[in-house]
């Protein structure tokens, strides 16, 4: 059977459910792309005595370009943190690198984004491929977790070949 659309069509009924079909599946998709995305970038809460710290010693390089604060009574302090971390002698790709911070007891993930980094392959220069070495952190938390900023430590999680290594990092916060 054939009805009349908007658009001056004919349109048949199976046609009418393959659309609306299509309408479901796009905000199926949609839904789960939000929910990936919020699962993804929360702060988790870790055990970081599950974890070996390691040290510079032990073949990592980092630096840190710039760890900043922000004090903001309404929406919740933010810190951001950004820099890079290597293991010497292994290439960047693939690496997964995560900032971890830690007061008191109290220790978590927050959101990390890997970002390429040629200037550290071009001045290290052992051959390895380091551009992918850079990292980038950001959170807003509103608990009070930065009421003390000297007590703050804060750890690299750096992930290659299935190994996991926790490395504490040296920096300084900036007030802003």
């Amino acid at each position: 059977m054939f009805k009349y659309s908007p658009q001056g069509k004919y349109i048949r009924h199976d046609e009418k459910f393959i659309i609306k079909l299509s309408v479901c599946f796009i905000c199926f998709s949609f839904f789960l792309w939000c929910f990936m995305g919020i699962h993804e970038n929360h702060i988790k809460k870790i055990d970081i005595s599950n974890y070996e710290l390691i040290g510079n010693a032990e073949g990592f390089l980092y630096g840190i370009d710039s760890a900043r604060y922000i004090n903001n009574p309404i929406d919740g302090d933010f810190f951001e943190i950004n820099g890079w971390c290597i293991k010497r002698g292994v290439d960047c790709r693939p690496v997964s690198m995560h900032v971890v911070l830690q007061k008191g007891e109290e220790c978590c993930i927050i959101p990390t984004v890997i970002e390429e980094r040629v200037d550290i392959t071009k001045g290290i220069k052992e051959g390895f491929d380091y551009d992918w070495s850079g990292f980038k952190a950001y959170f807003i938390y509103t608990n009070g977790f930065f009421d003390d900023l000297q007590a703050i430590k804060a750890y690299i999680l750096y992930e290659v070949d299935e190994s996991q290594y926790m490395i504490p990092i040296d920096f300084e916060i900036e007030e802003g």
